[in-house]
């Protein structure tokens, strides 16, 4: 797996989530060619709901993956409603959302 520079706000959460994602092949995860792969874990993933972290993801997508990852500015979620979100720049993979009212 090569490694390469994210754009990210802090280098040791990319770092922290490049290790858990190899950790996944550890586990006998693979891929065919020219398979679709959907990373809802959103951070670095493919779907990102906070717009600083959607702006890096959109960046990463377009320098890194030509063409090949397309970023979504949403959450996902079991079904649809409005959340408020915490973020946290120094550890932004603590930023969550809960539910209005």
């Amino acid at each position: 797996m090569t490694a390469f520079k994210l754009h990210c706000v802090n280098s040791w959460e990319a770092a922290f989530l490049r290790e858990e994602v190899r950790g996944y092949f550890d586990h006998g995860v693979s891929f065919s060619p020219g398979a679709t792969v959907f990373d809802v874990g959103a951070n670095i993933g493919a779907f990102e709901p906070l717009p600083p972290l959607y702006a890096l993801l959109e960046c990463n997508a377009r320098e890194f993956f030509n063409g090949r990852v397309t970023a979504l500015p949403h959450g996902l979620g079991s079904d649809e409603c409005e959340l408020d979100f915490s973020y946290f720049p120094a550890a932004t993979l603590f930023s969550s959302g809960a539910r209005r009212g």
